[in-house]
């Protein structure tokens, strides 16, 4: 997982990347972090599919809460 958020944060232009790590983070119930990941990807100014799905994928995620995490406690 960090190696993902790291490499995000080296090629923000990845867009593959981008969505491998919100479809992580949505399966570690981290969806705050999903949805600032799934953003550029909607709202590409070239529609595609991809961004046809992250829309979606941010319409399913809208409004549900990060799960708690007990790690480290």
């Amino acid at each position: 997982m960090q190696g993902l958020e790291r490499a995000v944060e080296l090629a923000p232009f990845d867009l593959a990347l981008r969505m491998n790590l919100a479809q992580q983070q949505i399966s570690e119930g981290r969806f705050a972090a999903a949805r600032n990941n799934l953003k550029p990807l909607a709202f590409y100014p070239h529609p595609n599919p991809s961004s046809e799905a992250a829309k979606a994928q941010l319409t399913e995620i809208e409004g549900k809460p990060d799960k708690l995490t007990t790690a480290g406690k």
